[in-house]
C-alpha cells in the first residue's frame, strides 16, 4: 500500500509539473534489483504523440540506532522517499526555467562537508530526456552547474575557492573503489612536530613501481610521483579524469611538442619540468618550479614549503639527479634550521600493505637523504580557486 501511495504522489506531482497529463508511472520490477533498488519510469501518454520516459532513481541514506524499532525505519525511509519526489520535481522545475525548457532526469548525490557527520543528499540535473530514441544523451558537466553550486556553498557556509559540491566529490565515488592505498600518511605520528609542520591538505593515492605489474623499475619514479598528483586533483574534484598511464604522460608530451615521437613506449626518465607540462596541458593546473643548484641547497627550502602546503597544499613533486620523490608535508624549525620532509617514495616495489609501506615507501627524511651535489627542481602544483 505505501509502495502504491508513492508512486501515485509521483504521478500526481509530474502531471502538475510537466502539465501533459495523463502521466504513468511503473515499477520495472517488482522485487529489488541487486542494488536493492526498485527501478522505476515515468511515461506521459497518449502514445500517438511523442512520447518523454522519465528515468527516477531514489537513493536514500538513513542513521539508525541498532536497536530501532524496524518499523520506524520503513517509517524514516518512506518519508525519505516522499521527500525526494518533491526533490525530483523542484529541480526539474529549476532546470527547465534555466535551461532553455529542456528536462533532464535527476540523480541524487551525496557529500561528506567538513566539520559534519552525516553526509547531505543533493539533487542534480543529469541526462537530458528527449523524444527522439536516436538520440544518446550526454551528462550533463559540471561546468553547467556552477550557479546551483554557487548557491549551495553559500547555503552551507563552504568556501567559494575549492569544490565540496562537484558530483566528483561525491561520497562512493566509483575511482573511491581504487585497490591502491589512500594517504598512508595518517597512520604515521604527525604529532610530534610543532608550529613549524606543514602538510598535504586532502586526499590522494600512493602510486608506486610495478604496480598494474607494470615493469617501470629504474626509470618510472617521476611517472608515479605525476600520478600521485594527479590523483590528488582528482580526489578534491578538481577533474574526473582519470589517472594517465605512463604512455598517456608521453603521448601528452609528444602533443605538447615537448619530446619526439619515439619518445612514446620508451623508458626515458622524466623530471619536474615534464611534469608540470603534463599538469598544465592535461588539467590546465599551472606549478611554480623551485631550482636547487646543489642538494644542500635544499635545507633552505622550509619556508618556502610551509607557505606551499599551508597555502596550496598540493603535493611537491622533487626530481634530482636520476631520482624523483614526492614530498607531502614539512617539519622546518626556523630558529634552529633544523628540517625534516615527509616522503612518498615511489621507488617502492612491494605490496599495497600500510605495515611495510610506513618506513619503507613513507616517512620522515633528514637533509642526508639528498644527493648533497646533485641539482635539483621542485615541481608544486597551484591550486585552482573555484568550485
Amino acid at each position: 500500500m505505501a509502495k502504491a501511495k508513492t508512486i501515485q504522489a509521483l504521478s500526481n506531482l509530474l502531471k502538475i509539473l510537466l502539465h501533459k497529463p495523463p502521466v504513468v508511472v511503473e515499477l520495472l520490477q517488482k522485487s529489488p534489483s541487486s542494488s536493492g533498488l526498485y527501478p522505476l519510469t515515468v511515461t506521459m501518454t497518449p502514445m500517438t504523440t511523442p512520447t518523454l520516459v522519465l528515468p527516477v532513481t531514489f537513493d536514500l541514506i538513513g542513521l539508525f540506532c541498532n536497536d530501532i524499532d524496524t518499523r520506524l525505519v520503513a517509517k524514516q525511509l518512506r518519508n525519505r522517499l516522499q521527500e525526494q519526489i518533491k526533490l525530483i520535481a523542484q529541480t526539474i522545475m529549476v532546470d527547465k526555467a534555466t535551461n532553455d525548457q529542456d528536462i533532464h532526469s535527476v540523480f541524487f548525490f551525496h557529500f561528506n562537508l567538513p566539520n559534519q557527520h552525516v553526509p547531505i543528499t543533493i539533487p542534480y540535473p543529469d541526462l537530458p530526456l528527449s523524444t527522439d530514441i536516436r538520440v544518446i544523451p550526454s551528462p550533463l558537466p559540471d561546468s553547467s552547474l556552477l550557479s546551483l553550486r554557487t548557491k549551495l556553498h553559500q547555503t552551507f557556509c563552504l568556501p567559494t575557492n575549492r569544490p565540496f559540491l562537484r558530483k566528483t566529490n561525491r561520497q562512493w565515488s566509483p575511482w573511491k573503489q581504487e585497490a591502491r592505498l589512500f594517504d598512508p600518511h595518517v597512520s604515521l605520528n604527525l604529532t610530534e612536530g610543532g608550529d613549524g609542520l606543514a602538510l598535504v591538505n586532502g586526499s590522494y593515492l600512493y602510486y608506486h613501481y610495478m604496480q598494474e605489474k607494470f615493469n617501470d623499475k629504474g626509470w618510472g619514479c617521476a611517472y608515479r610521483s605525476l600520478q600521485t598528483i594527479w590523483s590528488w586533483f582528482r580526489c578534491q574534484g578538481y577533474t574526473d579524469a582519470p589517472v594517465p598511464t605512463h604512455r598517456e604522460i608521453q603521448q601528452t608530451l609528444v602533443d605538447c611538442g615537448d619530446k619526439e615521437k619515439p619518445f612514446i613506449g620508451s623508458s626515458e626518465w622524466i623530471g619536474s619540468i615534464e611534469v608540470s607540462t603534463v599538469l598544465s596541458h592535461s588539467l590546465q593546473i599551472e606549478s611554480r618550479i623551485h631550482h636547487c643548484s646543489r642538494g644542500a641547497d635544499i635545507a633552505g627550502t622550509g619556508r618556502l614549503l610551509q607557505h606551499h602546503f599551508r597555502n596550496q597544499g598540493t603535493p611537491v613533486m622533487i626530481g634530482g639527479g636520476v631520482l624523483a620523490h614526492t614530498i607531502l608535508g614539512v617539519d622546518y624549525d626556523e630558529q634552529s634550521g633544523d628540517i625534516k620532509f615527509l616522503i612518498l617514495d615511489p621507488h617502492y616495489t612491494g605490496p599495497e600493505d600500510i605495515n611495510l609501506i610506513n618506513g619503507k615507501g613513507c616517512g620522515w627524511k633528514r637533509m642526508n637523504f639528498w644527493d648533497q651535489n646533485a641539482s635539483y627542481n621542485l615541481c608544486m602544483p597551484i591550486r585552482p580557486q573555484e568550485i
